[in-house]
Protein backbone atom coordinates (compact mmCIF):
# COMPACT_ATOMS: atom_id res chain seq x y z
CA UNK A 1 0.00 0.00 0.00
CA UNK A 2 1.13 3.52 -0.70
CA UNK A 3 2.30 5.87 2.00
CA UNK A 4 -0.26 8.30 3.45
CA UNK A 5 0.01 11.91 2.28
CA UNK A 6 -0.06 14.34 5.20
CA UNK A 7 -3.02 16.35 3.87
CA UNK A 8 -5.28 13.60 2.48
CA UNK A 9 -6.40 10.01 2.53
CA UNK A 10 -7.03 8.04 -0.66
CA UNK A 11 -8.63 4.73 -1.60
CA UNK A 12 -8.89 2.97 -4.98
CA UNK A 13 -10.60 -0.31 -5.87
CA UNK A 14 -10.86 -2.17 -9.17
CA UNK A 15 -14.02 -4.09 -10.01
CA UNK A 16 -13.32 -7.79 -10.48
CA UNK A 17 -15.45 -10.88 -9.83
CA UNK A 18 -15.63 -14.56 -10.79
CA UNK A 19 -18.54 -14.15 -13.21
CA UNK A 20 -17.21 -11.03 -15.03
CA UNK A 21 -20.58 -9.41 -14.23
CA UNK A 22 -21.14 -5.66 -14.04
CA UNK A 23 -21.34 -4.26 -10.51
CA UNK A 24 -23.92 -1.82 -9.13
CA UNK A 25 -22.40 1.15 -7.25
CA UNK A 26 -25.22 2.64 -5.08
CA UNK A 27 -23.80 6.18 -4.58
CA UNK A 28 -23.92 6.73 -8.36
CA UNK A 29 -27.00 4.54 -8.85
CA UNK A 30 -25.44 2.85 -11.88
CA UNK A 31 -23.70 -0.29 -13.11
CA UNK A 32 -19.94 -0.30 -13.63
CA UNK A 33 -17.91 -2.75 -15.72
CA UNK A 34 -16.08 -5.51 -13.92
CA UNK A 35 -12.93 -7.15 -15.28
CA UNK A 36 -13.81 -9.30 -18.30
CA UNK A 37 -11.64 -12.34 -18.95
CA UNK A 38 -12.51 -14.43 -22.05
CA UNK A 39 -11.03 -17.49 -20.31
CA UNK A 40 -13.56 -17.22 -17.46
CA UNK A 41 -16.63 -17.28 -19.70
CA UNK A 42 -18.03 -20.72 -20.52
CA UNK A 43 -19.99 -20.78 -23.76
CA UNK A 44 -22.12 -23.58 -25.17
CA UNK A 45 -21.67 -23.09 -28.90
CA UNK A 46 -18.39 -23.19 -30.82
CA UNK A 47 -19.05 -19.99 -32.81
CA UNK A 48 -19.43 -17.87 -29.68
CA UNK A 49 -16.34 -19.50 -28.18
CA UNK A 50 -14.37 -18.65 -31.33
CA UNK A 51 -15.52 -14.99 -31.25
CA UNK A 52 -14.52 -14.80 -27.58
CA UNK A 53 -11.01 -15.92 -28.59
CA UNK A 54 -10.65 -12.79 -30.74
CA UNK A 55 -10.50 -10.54 -27.68
CA UNK A 56 -6.82 -9.54 -27.34
CA UNK A 57 -6.74 -10.11 -23.59
CA UNK A 58 -8.37 -9.30 -20.30
CA UNK A 59 -10.50 -6.15 -20.31
CA UNK A 60 -9.78 -4.51 -16.94
CA UNK A 61 -12.60 -3.48 -14.64
CA UNK A 62 -13.39 0.15 -13.98
CA UNK A 63 -11.87 1.68 -10.85
CA UNK A 64 -13.47 3.71 -8.10
CA UNK A 65 -11.24 6.34 -6.49
CA UNK A 66 -11.88 8.43 -3.37
CA UNK A 67 -9.69 11.21 -1.99
CA UNK A 68 -10.51 12.66 1.43
CA UNK A 69 -8.79 16.01 2.14
CA UNK A 70 -8.11 16.11 5.88
CA UNK A 71 -8.69 19.87 6.16
CA UNK A 72 -12.19 19.79 4.56
CA UNK A 73 -15.16 21.23 6.42
CA UNK A 74 -17.77 18.63 7.32
CA UNK A 75 -21.06 18.59 5.37
CA UNK A 76 -22.98 18.34 8.62
CA UNK A 77 -22.96 16.11 11.70
CA UNK A 78 -20.78 13.12 10.79
CA UNK A 79 -20.63 14.05 7.08
CA UNK A 80 -17.31 14.77 5.39
CA UNK A 81 -16.85 15.78 1.77
CA UNK A 82 -14.37 13.99 -0.45
CA UNK A 83 -13.46 13.83 -4.10
CA UNK A 84 -14.60 10.76 -6.01
CA UNK A 85 -14.37 9.56 -9.58
CA UNK A 86 -14.64 6.54 -11.81
CA UNK A 87 -11.39 5.71 -13.61
CA UNK A 88 -11.33 3.91 -16.98
CA UNK A 89 -8.09 1.86 -17.08
CA UNK A 90 -8.48 1.26 -20.84
CA UNK A 91 -7.17 4.82 -21.30
CA UNK A 92 -3.81 3.72 -19.80
CA UNK A 93 -0.96 2.79 -22.15
CA UNK A 94 -0.82 -0.73 -20.61
CA UNK A 95 -4.15 -1.51 -22.30
CA UNK A 96 -3.57 0.22 -25.68
CA UNK A 97 -4.07 -2.92 -27.80
CA UNK A 98 -7.31 -3.82 -26.00
CA UNK A 99 -8.54 -0.22 -26.35
CA UNK A 100 -7.79 -0.20 -30.10
CA UNK A 101 -9.59 -3.54 -30.54
CA UNK A 102 -12.68 -2.20 -28.73
CA UNK A 103 -12.70 1.03 -30.74
CA UNK A 104 -12.66 -0.97 -34.02
CA UNK A 105 -15.92 -2.79 -33.07
CA UNK A 106 -17.13 0.16 -33.23
CA UNK A 107 -17.66 0.92 -29.58
CA UNK A 108 -16.95 3.99 -27.51
CA UNK A 109 -15.02 3.92 -24.29
CA UNK A 110 -16.34 5.79 -21.31
CA UNK A 111 -14.50 9.05 -20.64
CA UNK A 112 -12.44 9.48 -17.51
CA UNK A 113 -14.65 11.17 -14.95
CA UNK A 114 -13.33 14.31 -13.32
CA UNK A 115 -13.14 14.48 -9.55
CA UNK A 116 -16.49 15.47 -8.05
CA UNK A 117 -17.51 16.47 -4.53
CA UNK A 118 -19.04 13.42 -2.86
CA UNK A 119 -20.01 12.23 0.61
CA UNK A 120 -16.79 10.47 1.69
CA UNK A 121 -18.42 8.16 4.24
CA UNK A 122 -21.00 6.91 1.74
CA UNK A 123 -18.48 6.24 -1.02
CA UNK A 124 -15.99 4.55 1.30
CA UNK A 125 -18.73 2.42 2.90
CA UNK A 126 -19.86 1.08 -0.50
CA UNK A 127 -16.28 0.61 -1.70
CA UNK A 128 -15.63 -1.47 1.44
CA UNK A 129 -18.83 -3.48 0.83
CA UNK A 130 -17.74 -4.25 -2.74
CA UNK A 131 -14.41 -5.56 -1.42
CA UNK A 132 -16.16 -7.62 1.29
CA UNK A 133 -18.56 -9.06 -1.31
CA UNK A 134 -15.58 -10.14 -3.46
CA UNK A 135 -16.61 -8.02 -6.44
CA UNK A 136 -13.77 -5.49 -6.08
CA UNK A 137 -10.08 -5.59 -5.20
CA UNK A 138 -8.27 -2.81 -3.30
CA UNK A 139 -5.54 -1.32 -5.53
CA UNK A 140 -4.18 1.50 -3.41
CA UNK A 141 -4.94 3.23 -0.14
CA UNK A 142 -3.22 5.57 2.24
CA UNK A 143 -4.02 3.25 5.18
CA UNK A 144 -5.12 -0.36 5.48
CA UNK A 145 -8.37 -0.73 3.54
CA UNK A 146 -11.21 -0.44 6.09
CA UNK A 147 -14.17 -2.77 6.59
CA UNK A 148 -17.69 -1.41 6.11
CA UNK A 149 -18.16 -1.55 9.92
CA UNK A 150 -15.00 0.55 10.43
CA UNK A 151 -16.36 3.12 7.96
CA UNK A 152 -19.74 3.25 9.76
CA UNK A 153 -17.96 3.70 13.10
CA UNK A 154 -16.01 6.63 11.70
CA UNK A 155 -18.59 8.35 9.46
CA UNK A 156 -21.96 7.02 10.62
CA UNK A 157 -24.55 5.44 8.35
CA UNK A 158 -24.08 6.07 4.63
CA UNK A 159 -26.22 8.84 3.14
CA UNK A 160 -27.48 9.32 -0.39
CA UNK A 161 -24.83 10.96 -2.54
CA UNK A 162 -25.06 11.83 -6.22
CA UNK A 163 -21.95 12.45 -8.28
CA UNK A 164 -21.12 16.13 -8.36
CA UNK A 165 -23.94 17.01 -5.99
CA UNK A 166 -23.34 20.26 -4.18
CA UNK A 167 -22.59 19.73 -0.44
CA UNK A 168 -25.29 22.26 0.55
CA UNK A 169 -27.87 20.18 -1.39
CA UNK A 170 -26.73 17.07 0.45
CA UNK A 171 -27.20 18.85 3.77
CA UNK A 172 -30.69 20.09 2.78
CA UNK A 173 -31.69 16.55 1.72
CA UNK A 174 -30.49 15.13 5.05
CA UNK A 175 -32.41 17.83 6.96
CA UNK A 176 -35.54 17.05 4.91
CA UNK A 177 -35.12 13.33 5.68
CA UNK A 178 -34.77 14.09 9.40
CA UNK A 179 -37.88 16.28 9.31
CA UNK A 180 -39.85 13.51 7.60
CA UNK A 181 -38.64 10.96 10.17
CA UNK A 182 -39.68 13.28 13.02
CA UNK A 183 -43.13 13.83 11.48
CA UNK A 184 -43.62 10.09 11.02
CA UNK A 185 -42.60 9.48 14.64
CA UNK A 186 -45.07 12.10 15.89
CA UNK A 187 -47.92 11.27 13.52
CA UNK A 188 -47.27 7.56 12.98
CA UNK A 189 -49.97 6.41 15.39
CA UNK A 190 -52.54 8.64 13.64
CA UNK A 191 -51.61 7.21 10.23
CA UNK A 192 -51.75 3.62 11.52
CA UNK A 193 -55.13 4.26 13.17
CA UNK A 194 -56.57 5.68 9.93
CA UNK A 195 -55.71 2.59 7.90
Amino acid sequence: MAKKAADREFFTVELKNETCSPVYFPPLQRMLRSEFSPNEIRLRDAASHERMGQIPGIIPGQRIELIIPLDEDPLGPGRVSGQGRILEPLHLSDHASTRQWIERLPAELEDQHELSVVDAGTWLFWMARLVEDNVATPLASSDAFPSSQDVKSRFGDPAYCGQGQDPSQLKRRELADKLLDTLLDKLGHLIEGAV
